[in-house]
Order: structure tokens, then sequence, then C-alpha cells
């Protein structure tokens, strides 16, 4: 990677590292299991202003949603798991959907109160794969207002060649554009080698939440709010590769100016 990507991720960082507590900590549960419900929510037109059982009433396939959830809240309830279940998820009610929705519409606006405290300095491209069942109006980056990206574009592999409709977007950044990184996140990883083989053999995923430092060798992840962006023009091929046909969209954005309540710090 080129070091002077390399050198603005560096800067981001810096900026992350001056959000607050909670600011981090719903990073954390955005990037945990839960992204898709949070995306599903924000997905809902004016959420803001609905309840949660009027939010609930209008996402599709909420069953779906609710069935990864309840997954995921076994896993968080694991006695290894409690120094995570009462830290990160203190105060988010994996156990009631209606009250879990209030969570994460709090969640949101605190992601929104960091992302002001934080600009981009440079310009910087990156570059986010989806695969999707149907083509569907996919020029707009992403179905809700957040939008997760990396500035390796090796990290999109393991997203696409999914289903049949494979997108790469390739985004351009102007210098001043709000965002947040995520440079640690919490995994699903093993106790030890003896856990790691036991998993392993028995085709069972890992069970332990353990926060990591990501480091210049894994995904250095960029989220992007797409009301912060003005898409500016937008180019399209089509390749075909081995795996299938893949769509990429080129997208030039500049930031949508707003007035900030906090200084950006270097």
């Amino acid at each position: 990677m080129q070091q002077n990507i390399l050198d603005i991720y560096h800067h981001l960082v810096k900026q992350y590292e001056h959000l607050d507590d909670e600011e981090k900590k719903a990073i954390l549960i955005y990037k945990s299991k839960i992204f898709d419900f949070m995306n599903a929510i924000t997905c809902v037109d004016h959420f803001e202003e609905l309840s949660a059982a009027e939010i609930a009433s209008r996402i599709p396939d909420l069953n779906y949603h609710l069935d990864k959830i309840e997954h995921f809240r076994k896993i968080v309830d694991l006695k290894e798991n409690m120094m995570v279940k009462y830290t990160i998820f203190q105060g988010i009610h994996l156990d009631n959907p209606l009250q879990l929705i209030d969570d994460l519409k709090r969640e949101y606006q605190i992601l929104l109160q960091a992302k002001d405290k934080m600009m981009l300095q440079e310009d910087l491209v990156v570059y986010r794969g989806v695969s999707l069942e149907h083509l569907e109006d996919v020029s707009n980056l992403a179905r809700g207002n957040i939008i997760s990206t990396s500035i390796k574009i090796e990290d999109t592999e393991p997203f696409l060649f999914q289903k049949d409709i494979n997108i790469l977007y390739v985004i351009h950044l102007k210098k001043g554009t709000s965002l947040l990184v995520a440079p640690v996140s919490l995994v699903h990883t093993y106790k030890d080698h003896e856990d790691y083989l036991y998993h392993k053999l028995n085709g069972i995923e890992p069970n332990l939440l353990k926060l990591m430092n990501r480091g210049e060798e894994g995904c250095q992840e960029v989220i992007l709010f797409k009301d912060s962006l003005n898409l500016l023009d937008i180019q399209t091929r089509k390749i075909e590769k081995e795996e299938g046909n893949l769509i990429i969209y080129t997208i030039d954005t500049e930031p949508v100016i707003q007035f900030r309540k906090n200084n950006v710090k270097g």
C-alpha cells in the first residue's frame, strides 16, 4: 500500500483517538453482528420520528434480522464473553427487539455526533464490495445512510461473488469529508490452539468475542455517511471475471458542508 494512503489513514486514527468512550463504543456496536439490523432501521423513512413498533412493522424480513440477533445474543451471554456483555453491550437490549430498536436509534445518533468530529485532511479513494440477488438502484452506494468501505481494494473480496449481482464501488472522497474509522473491532476468535482445532474439525464458528486492533495488515475500514456526500459523477463499466460478471461504479464525491460544533483534532 502506498505510504501516502497509510499516512492519511493514520491521521484519521489520531482523530478517532480523540473521540470519547461512548462514541468509540457506538462504532464497536455498529461493527458487531448487529450492523445489519441498524442499517435496516435507518432504511425506514423518517425512522427518527417513529416509535420502535412502527419501525419494526416497516422492516422487510424482520424475522430474519431477529433470528440473527438471537444467535448473537446467545454468544454474548456465554460466560467467556461477560466482559464484552457488561462493557460494550451494557444497555443494549439484545433480548427485546423493540427496546433494541430504541437502543440502536440512540447509538446511530452517537455515530452522527462522532463523525462530525472527524474530517478527511486529503483526498482519498475507498472501496466497497456488494453481492446482490437482484439489480437494484445501486448507484446510491447503500440502502441506508451508513456505508462501510475500506482503503484497500482486496478487503472487498469476501463480499463479492456470493450472489448473482456483484458490484465494486470505487469512491473518490475529497478533503473535508466527514467520516469515521474503525481501527478496533470486536472479532469472533478462539481461546487457544486446541479450541481452534475443535471448532475447525467440527465446522463450528468461534464464539469467543475479543477486541482486536487491526493494525496495518488488517482491514482499514472507513465508515461513510450518505447524507454527508454529494455524488458528482458516476462512471459504470462491466468486466467479466472467472467468478462471474463484476459491475464497477466509479463515483466522484464532494463533502456536504455542515456546521461543526466540535473542532477536528489532529
